[in-house]
């Protein structure tokens, strides 16, 4: 009797261990959930921002992106261009121009970044960039601005709903020129339709996280 008695008191006490062992793991599990609890803003894949530097060349404009996968996102810019242009810097249009004077125009822009030492769409980010603009200039002209660039950036997430962003990058921009039917004495374009040349990227923004 006394082998039959241990073998049921061992399981006995092995079915009230059982349970007490499973409570305090998950009791653990919990715990940790509760360090490493972050408001839902590792799952939040969209973003829209603006460039804080674009009005000084005479964009107003936003730019959607959005996560595709864990280290990939694909950033769409949509673009209002103004009357308002001081100088972009490495630009072939200041360059080539005695007196730039637009008036108007749109502007639009893709771009692909790999996140490949990080999840998207936060922090370290590379991939080229692709954008094309029309300014209608005051002589009634047209310029149409062509970029690709290589670029490197950085989404940093700064509370569940804002995020701060920069970006550069170095490429070639081609410039086409179409002339217009309003002569204007003082103002020249350049000695060519189309020309190219290097190409400075800066950005510098603040977004919204959803």
């Amino acid at each position: 009797m006394k082998p039959l008695f241990r073998i049921v008191l061992v399981a006995l006490l092995g079915l009230v261990m059982v349970p007490i062992h499973a409570s305090a793991q998950n009791e653990d599990e919990e715990n940790l959930d509760r360090y490493f609890e972050d408001g839902g803003m590792s799952e939040r894949k969209n973003i829209l921002a603006t460039n804080l530097l674009s009005p000084l060349w005479g964009e107003l404009g936003l730019r959607y992106e959005r996560a595709i996968s864990k280290h990939v996102s694909i950033e769409i810019g949509l673009k209002k261009l103004t009357s308002i242009y001081v100088f972009e810097f490495g630009s072939e249009v200041d360059f080539q121009f005695s007196s730039f004077d637009p008036v108007s125009g749109w502007g639009i822009s893709i771009a692909p970044h790999f996140f490949f030492w990080d999840k998207a769409p936060e922090f370290h980010y590379i991939g080229p960039r692709f954008a094309q603009r029309t300014h209608t200039l005051e002589s009634e002209s047209k310029l149409h601005v062509s970029d690709i660039s290589f670029d490197y950036g950085y989404n940093l997430f700064l509370t569940k709903r804002m995020m701060f962003c920069y970006e550069v990058g170095f490429g070639y921009r081609r410039v086409n020129y179409e002339e217009g039917t309003k002569l204007i004495n003082y103002y020249y374009g350049p000695n060519k339709d189309t020309y190219g040349g290097l190409l400075i990227y800066t950005s510098l923004g603040l977004g919204l996280i959803f």
